[in-house]
């Protein structure tokens, strides 16, 4: 009976196992079936849906250990293994692609391997869930039903938003929170901007939550009760810009000097007003 073949690299030799050639350890997949769910579109925010059909489509692939980076890849000693899992691994990476929109494509490498590509694609979309989820549900919230669109597709656009929120993720107490106090800062639109470029940042591990908007709004506060101390009152303002009154000294009333007074004393005395 013959030895196992052996393969070489420069200062190694490595036995090949007897059976790779006749029963590798990893298989070639065979998959002609194309995909048919909903393609990943960041504009469309369907990370959640396109996800749950993803995963379905590559697992009945048989490939989504290679998306997840679960199947180790065998060594030298296993060359048709080797070679079954680079291609394999090729094809999950393909059949990924397949299933994102052109626009996505640009966010893969498909040379670094089909689990770096669903790496990335997880990373780029599960960030945008909150800030999209509160959008959408203000979007619900605010949408007012008019004689000029068919009271049906109103309702229907209102449930549509819902539901893509729902999609998204959990929607919990401190989120409905959060939506609730951003909605209320429509006189404040900086508050606004920067609650919702933090919204946009936050992740599962570290979350905005309504404690933190709490917080913006007890430093504004702060600032507005700061400048209500150091601004001057109008009224007051006024009263002190407002010119001195003239009083005679001769007669004390107002609105003339000694010189022009026609009481007895004055400058013009006896005379008239009109004089």
């Amino acid at each position: 009976m013959s030895s196992p073949p052996s393969t070489s690299t420069p200062g190694t030799t490595t036995t090949v196992l007897s059976l790779d050639t006749t029963s590798p350890s990893i298989t070639a997949i065979r998959h002609t079936q194309a995909y048919t769910g909903p393609k990943l579109d960041k504009l469309k925010s369907n990370y959640n849906i396109w996800l749950k059909n993803a995963d379905l489509f590559l697992t009945l692939a048989g490939c989504i250990g290679y998306a997840k980076g679960t199947i180790s890849c065998p060594g030298l000693n296993e060359p048709c293994a080797l070679a079954n899992w680079h291609a394999n691994d090729a094809l999950t990476a393909a059949l990924i692609a397949s299933t994102i929109e052109v626009s996505e494509w640009e966010f893969i490498n498909r040379e670094l391997g089909a689990s770096s590509c669903w790496t990335s694609l997880k990373t780029r979309h599960q960030s945008e869930g909150p800030i999209r989820q509160v959008q959408l549900l203000q979007e619900a919230l605010t949408t007012k039903c008019t004689r000029d669109t068919p009271l049906p597709t109103t309702a229907e656009a209102i449930c549509k938003a819902v539901d893509h929120a729902y999609e998204m993720g959990d929607i919990n107490q401190d989120l409905l929170k959060c939506i609730a106090l951003l909605s209320s800062l429509s006189d404040f639109p900086h508050l606004q901007s920067m609650i919702t470029r933090d919204l946009s940042a936050a992740t599962k591990s570290n979350p905005f939550t309504s404690a933190h908007l709490r917080r913006y709004l007890d430093g504004e506060q702060a600032l507005m009760n700061s400048d209500a101390k150091t601004t001057p009152d109008p009224l007051v303002l006024a009263a002190q810009s407002k010119p001195g009154m003239v009083v005679c000294s001769n007669c004390k009333r107002n609105g003339h000097v000694v010189t022009y007074c026609i009481s007895s004393g004055g400058g013009m005395e006896g005379k008239t007003i009109e004089e």
